[in-house]
């Protein structure tokens, strides 16, 4: 597989990609495996497929799930300066979104 990043070029790897690459893969009918390798210019990505079956009240719900695996590598390193005044806004953010998100669970 590989990956073009609008405005970088082309990657080494991408796991999301890599993950809907697998994904279509266990949709075909010749996909009876447990996994799947996947070739990317930096390397491998050892996709496996996990089945759940949930029943949930009068509901029952088959889910594929996926787990990647593989090396990881550092390719780039730098730093950002935020001032305490941004750091406050994320906070109350982030405060925000978890409110939201236990109202919609609830």
């Amino acid at each position: 597989m590989r990956t073009w990043e609008r405005g970088s070029g082309e990657t080494l790897a991408c796991g999301t990609g890599a993950c809907a690459v697998a994904f279509a893969y266990s949709l075909s009918s010749a996909a009876m495996h447990e996994s799947v390798t996947i070739e990317l210019l930096g390397g491998q990505l050892e996709m496996r497929f996990i089945e759940q079956h949930r029943e949930h009240e009068h509901e029952a719900t088959q889910r594929r799930r996926i787990h990647m695996t593989g090396e990881a590598q550092i390719v780039f390193s730098g730093s950002v300066r935020v001032s305490t005044h941004q750091l406050d806004q994320y906070a109350a953010l982030g405060t925000r979104l978890r409110s939201m998100h236990a109202l919609a669970l609830s």
